[in-house]
């Protein structure tokens, strides 16, 4: 096979993308209506554009949602440069552990202490099984996803789960309070945990969180919140800062490493010391890079009060999408909060979404639904976006007519 480094433009694109076909499970960028034409690899990133073998692209998805100083961030370069000289996984531990969990405990309402991870599922799973120790129950509450492990296994049977994983999962509806209390009373036995993001989901309603919190302390259960994508996204403080409810635990994850893989688990301390009494082991909990990232990352969302520019920033973008579909006639609007959209279209346009996700890509965006402006969005990356949102609702817009046509 030709060594695609040999080559040049969308010739090397398509060498790559052969070779990544033969040796990665999940080769593409995204599995789900990502458009053929979308550049699958990029060469280098600065702020909030990529590098392709087909030119400059706009990226709206900022890696999942992990850069959240923008790429190449050069408080986050410096740090990591600095560290790399010291080395960054010893058998010993690296002091930068201890100023991160500080500053993390120091942000966070209610956290005494941090146990570090390396992504949303770990901290998630680790949360679960803290619950479980501190209380002696098994029954968890969740709403929404937390992760891939078997312990948030939701729903039928699917390959590769064990049949009876989700007996001891109950999932519920954050929209309804009253469904949330009927479970609680049904469970309050063996509750060992209430689990749900506060704050992403358009549909979680305030009276379910403050019941959330009330209902746990009652019962002796353990209230997480999963601030994977959330936590000092929205505020400093994470969504439980800005909503005023304290959980038990936080999950966190994303932006903490400005797209260096680090989570957390933090919480209460004596829910967190039960940790202590099972079972929990990683080889890199323990990796002194990521927390240099992080303190780095941290000090500059706290200094530079990025959640206020992140919260104004998505604002000018909701306005872009609703006023575009409302102009072009199609039923589709931005939800969320500001510094995590999410574009939804209606059941009436079944070819919206690729008609949209394909304009994005002709304009050269980064095709996704999930909008995490960053800290380095500014006027350029504004004028770039609102051509792009023209040009795709001009595509759904030619593709529904061309169908009511026929």
């Amino acid at each position: 096979m030709t060594d695609p480094a040999s080559l040049q433009g969308l010739d090397k694109e398509k060498a790559w993308r052969a070779l990544a076909s033969a040796h990665l499970l999940n080769p593409s960028p995204n599995r789900h209506r990502y458009p053929s034409t979308a550049p699958w690899y990029f060469s280098s990133a600065r702020g909030h554009w990529l590098s392709t073998s087909d030119g400059e692209y706009l990226d709206l998805h900022m890696g999942r949602g992990t850069s959240v100083l923008g790429y190449s961030a050069p408080e986050v370069l410096a740090a990591a440069h600095a560290h790399l000289k010291v080395g960054f996984l010893t058998s010993l531990r690296h002091p930068v552990e201890v100023e991160l969990s500080g500053l993390i405990c120091e942000l966070l309402p209610g956290a005494d202490k941090v146990l570090f991870a390396k992504n949303g599922s770990d901290a998630c799973t680790l949360a679960i099984r803290a619950a479980r120790a501190a209380t002696g129950r098994d029954v968890v509450l969740s709403s929404g996803f937390h992760g891939f492990g078997d312990v948030f296994h939701q729903g039928p049977a699917k390959s590769g789960f064990p049949r009876d994983s989700s007996k001891s999962l109950i999932t519920f509806d954050p929209s309804s309070p009253q469904e949330l209390a009927a479970l609680v009373d049904a469970h309050a036995g063996d509750l060992a945990a209430v689990v749900l993001d506060p704050l992403v989901r358009e549909d979680v309603a305030p009276a379910t969180l403050t019941l959330a919190r009330e209902l746990t302390s009652r019962h002796g259960a353990v209230l997480i919140f999963d601030e994977v994508v959330t936590g000092f996204r929205v505020h400093v403080g994470g969504a439980q800062k800005l909503l005023g409810i304290t959980p038990d635990l936080t999950c966190l994850g994303k932006v903490m490493g400005n797209g260096y893989p680090l989570s957390c688990l933090a919480g209460d301390g004596e829910v967190m010391d039960a940790l202590l009494g099972t079972q929990f082991s990683s080889t890199y909990q323990s990796e002194s890079l990521g927390c240099a990232i992080a303190l780095a990352c941290l000090w500059t969302i706290v200094d530079k009060q990025v959640p206020d520019a992140l919260a104004d920033a998505g604002e000018e973008v909701r306005s872009l999408f609703d006023d575009k579909a409302s102009e072009y006639g199609v039923t589709a609007r931005a939800v969320g909060p500001p510094s995590r959209l999410e574009l939804v279209f209606g059941s009436e346009s079944p070819d919206a979404v690729e008609g949209f996700v394909t304009g994005l890509s002709a304009t050269r965006v980064v095709p996704n639904l999930a909008v995490f402006v960053s800290a380095a969005f500014g006027e350029a990356e504004l004028g770039h976006t609102e051509k792009a949102f023209t040009h795709a609702f001009e595509h759904v817009a030619a593709l529904r007519d061309g169908s009511q046509r026929h």
